[in-house]
Order: C-alpha cells, then sequence, then structure tokens
C-alpha cells in the first residue's frame, strides 16, 4: 500500500514549521518507507573499484552526492561497513564472501526506528560491481 502523505515539522525551539511531502509505503512488520522529496535523497556517481577477485575484501569508494554521516552503501541489498568522508565521498568495505558475478551497489540515508517502526529513506539508483573468480 502506497500513499501520499503530507507533514508538518515543527521545531523545538518555536521555530517555523515548513511544509514537507512524502510518499510512504508499508512494508508489513513494522516497516515503514518514507521518502521525502524534500530535502533530495543520496545519489550515486561512480565506485571505484568496480571489479574484485572473489575470496578479498574490497575497499570501495563511492562518489555521489548528497551524502550525511547515516548514509549506508549496500551490495544487493545487504548494508556494508561504511564511513562517510563528506557530503560527495564515502568508502565502504564489500566482504570477502560475495559471489562471483554482478551486484547491485546503492547509497541509502540511513534508518531509525520509533515507535516500533522503522523509517527509511529511498535508495539511489544501482550501480554495477563485478565479482570475478
Amino acid at each position: 500500500m502506497t500513499s501520499g502523505v503530507q507533514c508538518r515539522r515543527q521545531f523545538r525551539d518555536g521555530g517555523h514549521a515548513s511544509r514537507l511531502d512524502f510518499d510512504c509505503s508499508y512494508g508489513g512488520r513494522g516497516v515503514v518507507c518514507v521518502r521525502g522529496r524534500n530535502p533530495p535523497g543520496p545519489t550515486l556517481v561512480s565506485i571505484s573499484p568496480t571489479t574484485a577477485r572473489v575470496g578479498t575484501p574490497i575497499n570501495l569508494t563511492a562518489k555521489g552526492t548528497n551524502f550525511v554521516s547515516i548514509t549506508v552503501l549496500s551490495c544487493d541489498g545487504v548494508s556494508q561497513t561504511t564511513t562517510v568522508l563528506n557530503g560527495t565521498t564515502l568508502t565502504a568495505t564489500i566482504t570477502g564472501d560475495t559471489a562471483i558475478g554482478t551486484h547491485n551497489v546503492r547509497v541509502q540515508s540511513g534508518s531509525f526506528s520509533q515507535h516500533g517502526y522503522t523509517v527509511c529513506g529511498a535508495p539511489s539508483d544501482a550501480l554495477v560491481f563485478t565479482v570475478t573468480p
């Protein structure tokens, strides 16, 4: 189920509220994915290296936009250990047990849990990472 939701953000210091628009979907089991239109989520422009040999952990560098402290890189949907260096660069370690073949790499601006629900930002478009024999 997906719905458009308009929310107003209240500031604790009494400042003015601003309207935020979200597309929400209920994924079952207490997971609600929220994609905000303001501010934009992260984009993934490039990864380096783009290939690795099976059995070798890889330190991957990703370039893009809108990276924040909770941005995480994933490989085929599995979050990897990620360090955000700045708003356009992060590094992540792809484990050595990744199977031979091509894999989708994405970035996503983290998630948080509140009141038994997990709220997550939308992932970026994927780039391909290849593991060779």
